[in-house]
């Protein structure tokens, strides 16, 4: 299963992103159910090179898989460049997900 999912459309001067990340969310009410950790993401941030596209601190109590979606600017986005995606997780764990911006991104 992959970690994240990425999806980058651009039109005129705007770039509409939306992702997904596959992540459990366990509460801590859900981990008592189950009998395991409770876990779910502390901290997202997406970026190009140094640009900050998106930053959020997400609370225990979002869905699972939770998907999200924004609009930016493309003045300084050009083709090839990469998209870095970073999350942070309740129990410590640090991962990120990579995305190439690609010509199929242009409608």
């Amino acid at each position: 299963m992959r970690k994240a999912k990425i999806r980058v459309k651009i039109k005129d001067d705007i770039m509409k992103v939306k992702f997904m990340i596959n992540h459990n969310m366990l509460t801590e009410r859900e981990a008592n159910k189950r009998n395991l950790e409770q876990d779910y993401i502390t901290h997202i941030i997406m970026k190009v090179e140094e640009r900050i596209l998106f930053e959020f601190k997400p609370s225990e109590n979002i869905v699972s898989n939770p998907l999200f979606k924004f609009k930016v600017k493309k003045k300084e986005l050009k083709l090839g460049d990469v998209i870095n995606l970073e999350w942070t997780t309740f129990l410590g764990e640090e991962k990120n997900y990579t995305k190439t911006i690609n010509e199929h991104a242009y409608s």
